[in-house]
């Protein structure tokens, strides 16, 4: 049961993630500063 817990947690921080780098980029208009702000390379965004 902890193990279904632990995953459907990773998922769901995935997601979160995933959201926070798409308004980073709409919010900045450019990967390139959204990674620079975010401190991921520009290829983490652009995927």
């Amino acid at each position: 049961m902890l193990e279904k817990h632990n995953r459907i947690l990773y998922y769901l921080y995935m997601d979160i993630r995933v959201l926070k780098y798409f308004l980073a980029v709409a919010r900045e208009g450019a990967i390139t500063k959204a990674a620079n702000i975010l401190h991921v390379t520009q290829p983490t965004l652009s995927r």
